[in-house]
């Protein structure tokens, strides 16, 4: 099909075609970029935006300092910890089992055990603190307990139990989608960073892999020369530093432009504002020659077209 030429219409400023263009469309596809900032001096100044498509077959390493100085990795080994700093989120960095008896009322004697597990890798957002009423069991201390302890005839179930309250961090675990009171005493590894995320700090990911294990906004670098794909608007360089801010999905018509001495690949957005083509005379007429035409075209954009390079 041929491109219209419009006078005033907005698609007409459409970059990479002109009105003498004859365009093969080849199909629509759900193309899926992440934007990024070029960041210089210091990771202070963010450069010009950039759209890095998913499929980019190039290596990344996160830095060490992956975000904003301002929020640096921080780590916890107890609930009360966690608490005393109250970062927005934390992450478990190891499985974490918790029991305690919590008690129904004050003036009330039903009691139940409230038991939870963490996995590690588990994000908690931190929503709140509260008291829990729980009871504990004290031992009775008496000269007539000690000496049938000693004799192996202590009673089953032996002392009495106390009501107190006990501080709770209250969390949202999104694996479970389900709040929880966290005990300050329960113990335990915790981090503002997953652990896919540190252990991503060693080696070089593709944007793919980055995406899918870390929250972002998060620093990268190009630490090799980076593959090349000719059909790129900008190119990454080796030693270059970028923020990965968001993760953008949108549809885009794949297409060649058939000039007399090049195959050229082409996109555009599938949007209402996007070019106008007109097609052939004859073809929805079933043209013989056209239709012969369009299939040698077809055939010639097989050889030398590959959709996933685009």
């Amino acid at each position: 099909m041929k491109r219209r030429k419009e006078e005033g219409w907005r698609g007409e400023r459409v970059e990479g075609v002109s009105a003498q263009d004859v365009l093969l469309v080849h199909s629509c596809r759900q193309w899926t970029t992440v934007t990024a900032h070029s960041l210089e001096e210091g990771h202070y100044v963010i450069g010009p935006k950039i759209d890095i498509p998913l499929q980019y077959p190039g290596k990344f390493k996160l830095l060490e300092q992956d975000r904003d100085l301002r929020e640096p990795v921080q780590y916890f080994n107890s609930v009360e910890e966690v608490a005393s700093i109250f970062p927005d989120r934390v992450f478990v960095m190891e499985a974490i089992t918790f029991s305690v008896k919590v008690v129904s009322g004050e003036f009330s004697e039903d009691s139940e055990v409230y038991n939870f597990t963490l996995h590690a890798g588990d994000e908690l957002t931190l929503m709140g603190q509260a008291e829990i009423l729980c009871a504990k069991a004290v031992k009775e201390k008496s000269r007539f307990n000690t000496l049938l302890r000693k004799l192996g005839k202590a009673p089953a179930g032996a002392g009495r139990q106390v009501k107190g309250k006990m501080p709770c961090l209250i969390c949202m675990n999104h694996r479970t989608n389900e709040s929880l009171s966290l005990p300050f005493q329960c113990k335990g590894r915790f981090s503002t960073r997953s652990p896919l995320e540190l252990r991503l700090q060693e080696g070089e990911h593709t944007i793919r892999s980055i995406i899918e294990k870390v929250r972002l906004p998060v620093n990268v670098a190009v630490p090799s020369r980076p593959a090349r794909n000719p059909y790129d608007l900008h190119a990454i360089r080796e030693g270059h530093c970028y923020k990965l801010v968001s993760i953008i999905s949108k549809t885009v018509v794949l297409c060649c432009i058939l000039r007399r001495d090049e195959l050229v690949p082409f996109h555009f957005l599938l949007l209402t504002d996007m070019p106008r083509f007109q097609l052939p005379e004859g073809l929805l007429a079933g043209d013989p020659q056209l239709d012969k035409l369009l299939r040698d075209s077809a055939a010639y954009c097989r050889d030398r077209f590959n959709p996933d390079e685009s």
